[in-house]
């Protein structure tokens, strides 16, 4: 160590060239403040909080520290640390992400400094899986102020948060779920059908804030999934000028009463509307399951006659 102390780090480095290749300091303050990059690019220091915290006191996490967490992959706590402590050292490596790029080990270093749950706004300037892990290691509350964070106007940061997430359904409101999302988070598969059923349930409130060609998604997906809806969401889908064969084929996965529906068909534009009330004259529809659903219904209650024409379905009076 004295010789160390007196010694430029080009001559410390040469002698612990000559050492057992496994011999590593397990003190950095005994050596030469200026040797410690040195050393640090050497991996002969040991990955404590202490060295990993001196150094970075007077060398930030630069490239030589970046590395030797790379390495060691984990930050051992030695002894004398508080929790502010270790929640600094955490925050300040989830947030090296220049120097440490990978989100997942950024989160394992962090980890193993058990600071406990860390301020949401840790991830508020970064996209992507950071959230997720930190939601996966216990790292990030799993609450409604962690999922509110700008960034997860990013629908990928969302999803995997989602994902990760346990508690997510417990405080899902519209707030938290940005209108630009509902279409994909109904489509994607990964998401669990109990948030897809709030969201449907809720959809009024979900899709408030969804512009048109969001809405027009929304309701496409579903169709396509064959979600049942009440006739008030089908109102409220009218109301935002979704398309009417997409109705139609809501209507068709959904338990409506006949007045419900003659009620949904009244709003609806030609031909569907003149379908709510007593004919009074023939009309052409396209021949598809959905439609057929319908005339079929229509024409048990003797509403309608009903003649396929091709690709068409003709309905006419009953009894014209």
């Amino acid at each position: 160590q004295a010789l160390a102390a007196s010694h430029p780090s080009s001559t410390v480095l040469s002698l612990l060239d000559r050492t057992d290749p496994e011999l590593v300091i397990e003190d950095l303050t005994q050596f030469p403040e200026q040797t410690w990059p040195t050393l640090v690019a050497a991996h002969r220091v040991t990955a404590t909080f202490s060295n990993v915290s001196r150094y970075r006191e007077k060398h930030g996490i630069d490239v030589h520290l970046a590395a030797l967490l790379v390495t060691a992959a984990v930050i051992h706590i030695d002894s004398g640390q508080g929790d502010a402590e270790r929640r600094d050292l955490a925050e300040a490596i989830l947030n090296a992400r220049e120097q440490l790029p990978a989100p997942d080990l950024r989160v394992t270093l962090a980890a193993s400094l058990a600071p406990g749950p860390l301020e949401p706004g840790i991830v508020a300037n970064e996209s992507g899986m950071l959230a997720a892990n930190l939601l996966s290691a216990k790292l990030l509350p799993d609450t409604a102020e962690t999922f509110n964070q700008p960034i997860m106007d990013d629908w990928a940061t969302f999803k995997a948060a989602l994902l990760a997430s346990e508690q997510f359904r417990s405080f899902m409101a519209p707030n938290l779920v940005r209108a630009g999302h509902v279409a994909e988070l109904l489509a994607d598969a990964g998401v669990p059908q109990e948030v897809k059923q709030t969201i449907v349930g809720g959809l009024n409130d979900y899709a408030a804030a969804a512009t048109g060609f969001e809405v027009a998604a929304i309701a496409q997906e579903i169709q396509r999934q064959g979600w049942s809806m009440a006739a008030g969401q089908l109102h409220y889908l009218l109301e935002r000028d979704a398309d009417a064969d997409t109705i139609v084929g809501i209507m068709a996965a959904s338990d409506l009463s006949l007045d419900e529906l003659l009620a949904v068909l009244a709003r609806m534009p030609h031909p569907y509307a003149e379908l709510a009330g007593p004919l009074s004259g023939p009309l052409r529809l396209p021949s598809n399951v959905a439609t057929e659903n319908l005339v079929d219904r229509l024409k048990q209650h003797g509403m309608i006659r009903v003649r396929r024409i091709g690709s068409e379905i003709g309905v006419y009076p009953f009894g014209g």
